[in-house]
């Protein structure tokens, strides 16, 4: 166990500190990135671009807490713990990932008839789908889901409403009407 910390990072690494509950970071040689990290690494505090002498607290409940330290120039990181001391097990040095630029495309197709008092297959998915949009063109109140979807399963759409799945898999629509209706399918795509 330390106080403090000193650690050589190279470009486009990440130094985490794990269950610290503060963090003094001494001054940094060039900007860098410091990120406070709750439970299953759910984002509770960020400092973009420190570049001097920077304190960080994590609160004052009793909540596991990380620090994440990331610099996209290769240099020295002293990172102090004003309240105790830093298990050198704690410590997690990471590459870090550069965002994936996208490029995202529309793909609209002609309405999907519904078939009377069953479930229609309605999209059958692609690997660069990220969201289908699905709306619902009668007055009919329909359920969307898997292959399984029916009249007591699925998500429910109301008439003339619309829907957003998050998902690159196939869509099912069930039809409780006596006659075949039309939806309207929207894609997003990578």
């Amino acid at each position: 166990m330390i106080n403090t910390h000193t650690q050589a990072l190279t470009a486009g690494q990440s130094m985490k500190i794990l269950g610290a509950r503060s963090l003094v970071l001494k001054k940094p040689d060039y900007p860098v990135t410091l990120t406070i990290l709750g439970p299953q690494n759910t984002i509770l505090g960020r400092a973009e671009n420190v570049d001097k002498r920077f304190t960080f607290f994590a609160g004052f409940d009793e909540r596991p807490m990380s620090f994440q330290i990331e610099t996209a120039s290769a240099q020295t990181i002293q990172a102090y713990s004003s309240n105790g001391q830093i298990n050198i097990d704690d410590i997690e040095i990471a590459n870090l990932t550069a965002p994936v630029e996208r490029s995202l495309t529309v793909e609209t197709a002609a309405d999907v008839s519904c078939a009377a008092a069953g479930t229609t297959l309605v999209y059958a998915g692609h690997a660069n789908a990220i969201e289908v949009l699905i709306e619902n063109l009668s007055a009919e109140k329909l359920r969307i889901g898997d292959i399984n979807t029916g009249d007591k399963r699925g998500k429910p759409l109301n008439p003339y409403s619309e829907a957003v799945i998050k998902t690159g898999g196939a869509i099912y629509v069930y039809n409780p009407a006596a006659a075949a209706i039309d939806v309207a399918i929207t894609v997003l795509k990578v």
